[in-house]
Order: C-alpha cells, then sequence, then structure tokens
C-alpha cells in the first residue's frame, strides 16, 4: 500500500533506518517514530498529506485532534502467520509452531483496533482486503482514491503492484 500511495503522489514519512532486504526488497516505507507513537503522537497532525505506515497495534494511537485517513489492509492470517515465520527464520530466530495459540488473540486484537478505529471522533476508515486488492487493483485504486478524495496517479498505482513479490500464499 504504502508503494501505491507513494506513486500515486503521496509522500511517505520513512527515515529509511530499514533498508530494503530478502523480505522486503522495495524497502519498508517506515519510521522508527511510530514506535514511540503511545508517547508522543502530536507530531502526526503536523504532517497533513502524508502517507504513514503504522502497524496495528499502534493505531489505537493516533491522536484525537487532526483528521486522518485511515487505509486498514486487512489479510489472509494463514498467510501473515507464514510470512513472519519466514522472516523470523531468515533472521536466525527460532519460529515456534504456535499458529493455534496466535492466530485468535491476533484476529481478537486486529478486531477490537477495527472497532476503536470505527468509533475514533477523527478517522476515516476504509478497509481493503490485499487479497482482493492483487486480483482487482482498479477498483480498490478507485476507492482509495475517493476515500482521500486526492486526485492521484492511478496507472502509476497499479504500476506499482509487483505479483512476484507476492510469496506466501494463503
Amino acid at each position: 500500500m504504502m508503494q501505491m500511495l507513494a506513486a500515486g503522489g503521496i509522500a511517505p514519512v520513512t527515515d529509511g533506518i530499514r533498508t530494503p532486504d530478502e523480505d522486503n526488497p522495495r524497502g519498508f516505507y517506515e519510521s522508527e517514530r511510530i514506535k514511540q507513537l503511545h508517547i508522543e503522537n502530536h507530531w502526526l497532525t503536523q504532517i497533513p498529506g502524508r502517507a504513514v505506515k503504522i502497524v496495528s497495534k499502534r493505531l489505537v494511537h493516533i491522536p484525537h485532534d487532526g483528521a486522518f485517513n485511515v487505509i486498514f489492509m486487512h489479510r489472509n492470517m494463514d498467510e501473515i502467520l507464514t510470512s513472519q515465520r519466514i522472516m523470523i527464520e531468515r533472521r536466525g530466530g527460532h519460529a515456534t509452531c504456535l499458529d493455534d495459540e496466535i492466530r485468535p488473540i491476533y484476529e481478537q486484537h486486529l478486531a477490537e483496533t477495527i472497532r476503536l478505529l470505527n468509533n475514533h471522533p477523527n478517522a476515516n476508515l476504509l478497509i481493503l482486503n490485499y487479497n482482493q486488492l492483487l486480483d482487482a487493483p482498479e477498483t480498490h485504486i478507485e476507492l482509495i482514491r475517493n476515500a482521500l478524495c486526492q486526485d492521484l496517479d492511478t496507472a502509476a498505482m497499479a504500476g506499482a503492484i509487483d505479483l512476484s513479490l507476492y510469496r506466501q500464499k494463503g
């Protein structure tokens, strides 16, 4: 999504600390500042029109002042767990097979995060399914353009999708 938004004309907030690797060959489009969102979040109100990648567990810390468009990418749970397991193992970690224990916890977390975002006074929430976006990008790009109320380069957004990077299929 961050690659699509950048290609469409929305500048991403990134610090370049995490460089491209085997898991994300195009880079991470992240900012370490997000890790401190629970302590300091006001800076998000000072960067209107920019794209910020925020993992689900930190979304509950977006400020209640300011206006935010949140594009929540929902992905097949099996793919998430497989992707995380492979990434941990590539970095030398031991990924135990706790999928059956982790799955309900993560599913509950996602449901609670969506509930909180739906009740956030200044968050405009668009939930997209990652897998469906890959199947019908034009439809989803139009949803994004409408949700953001911006004139985006939709052809460039579609061109940012690289199906060869979709490796952990459910």
